[in-house]
């Protein structure tokens, strides 16, 4: 079953639309309220596999699908925006017509079974070395490993920040400065799939190193880019406490590792956890 969240104004123009995902078999969540929205997908984020949002909700909530994005099991959901208008949009996928939506059911289900994958019981990882080059695959990779850490939701925050800057700002090369202009016109997620689609970046991975023993978790994250200083994004820095991004570094330090280590030029990250039973005895 594939469940969508459906969010719409309070004099909504989604009627056709719900109606169409009804005929096709597929679960709505409907709220016409942005803050319940989040919630939502705060709390029951392994069950929606897309997002659908009316169009005259982002003309009065513009920053919303940023807001939704700085979820980090929100990241990679498909939205789409329905506009009946035929206005053009800058966020997520755009249609006009109910009909549009039967396109877009193999990208729901893609996304719903890739979930489900990831639920079936794969065992104990104790040493993996993979690569990988999108940011969903990067989420997906970092819900696998996170469940192998005693904290798993504070371990899939930091695991997730890293590869997502490793994509972003590392083989992608997309500055901070370029990020917030991005998040603030809503043109963040077609930057991406721009790059990832230019002979310069498209050849370019992330490969990961992932280690378990009795002592320590041992997780290697290493991009093609050319490096950043990290330094800058270590600490609390009280300009960037409204900021869209720029806290996954310090966030990944303080939540979900004992030690973070980046070496020269930057883009090859050492983050180490040590393990409950063992930290007495160091």
């Amino acid at each position: 079953m594939i469940y969508i969240l459906c969010l719409q104004s309070k004099a909504s123009a989604l009627d056709n639309f719900i109606n169409q995902l009804i005929e096709l078999h597929i679960s709505v969540v409907l709220t016409n309220d942005s803050s319940d929205a989040i919630n939502i997908l705060g709390q029951h984020n392994s069950i929606i596999d897309a997002i659908l949002i009316d169009h005259d909700v982002l003309l009065k909530e513009p920053a919303l699908i940023a807001q939704i994005r700085m979820h980090h099991a929100c990241r990679h959901l498909p939205i789409i925006v329905a506009n009946p208008s035929g206005a053009a949009m800058h966020q997520g996928l755009a249609i006009s017509d109910a009909e549009g939506l039967k396109e877009l059911i193999p990208l729901f289900k893609e996304y719903s079974e890739q979930k489900k994958s990831l639920q079936n019981d794969l065992g104990s990882i104790l040493q993996l070395k993979v690569c990988f080059k999108t940011l969903t695959q990067g989420h997906f990779l970092a819900e696998l490993l996170s469940r192998h850490y005693p904290d798993k939701n504070n371990a899939l925050v930091g695991i997730t920040e890293l590869f997502i800057n490793a994509v972003e700002h590392g083989n992608l090369e997309i500055s901070y400065e370029d990020k917030t202009a991005l998040l603030a016109n809503g043109r963040w997620i077609e930057e991406i799939e721009q790059r990832s689609n230019n002979e310069k970046y498209s050849h370019r991975t992330v490969e990961v190193y992932f280690e378990k023993n009795e002592v320590e978790i041992v997780l290697v994250v290493e991009d093609d880019g050319k490096g950043f200083k990290w330094g800058a994004f270590e600490q609390i820095d009280p300009r960037r406490m409204m900021a869209t991004h720029g806290r996954g570094i310090m966030m990944a330090k303080s939540l979900s590792f004992t030690s973070l280590l980046y070496e020269e030029p930057g883009n090859r990250v050492i983050a180490i956890y040590k393990l409950p039973n063992t930290q007495s005895s160091q």
